[in-house]
């Protein structure tokens, strides 16, 4: 199969908004705490279309046989003060269609967007992995990612 890797432009939320959802599901299933609030789809299409024009995103699609197989989301993000480096490329989603899986998809639009982040003067990537999400975890290792801070969750009464 010939995978097309390119930027996302205006008219792809609409082919973008079911693997997001996808995404959210499972994500969902694995852990409660991923619920979607009310008006979600429609708040995260309406950022989608804001980020399609921010310089500082970057939104790629993967495209096979006419059909988007898969999205990433990369942005430009400022460091606290204190800490080197000034700013950092970071991954926020990424989904693969579940048939196009294991062949490629994922790590093509995780390399294209690296290669933005290195035109763009940054040698930093980071990202957020939910705990319960092995598969993702494996994927992320494999792109040569390694474990440095861990998020925690509390509810208080």
């Amino acid at each position: 199969m010939e995978i097309t890797f390119r930027t996302a432009t205006r008219g792809d939320e609409e082919a973008i908004l079911p693997l997001w959802r996808e995404m959210m599901d499972y994500h969902t299933h694995l852990d409660p705490r991923f619920q979607p609030a009310p008006q979600a789809e429609k708040r995260w299409t309406e950022a989608l279309s804001r980020w399609l024009k921010d310089g500082d995103y970057r939104i790629l699609v993967a495209e096979a046989k006419g059909r988007l197989i898969g999205y990433i989301i990369g942005t430009i993000r400022s460091s606290p003060p204190v800490f080197l480096p000034s700013q950092f490329g970071f991954v926020s989603d990424i989904c693969v269609a579940p048939e196009s899986r294991r062949i490629g998809v994922g790590g093509g639009l995780y390399e294209t967007l690296q290669e933005w982040f290195k035109e763009r003067g940054l040698n930093v990537i980071q990202l957020n992995v939910a705990q319960r999400n092995r598969v993702s975890q494996a994927f992320w290792e494999e792109m040569g990612f390694r474990g440095y801070m861990e998020y925690m969750w509390k509810e208080i009464q």
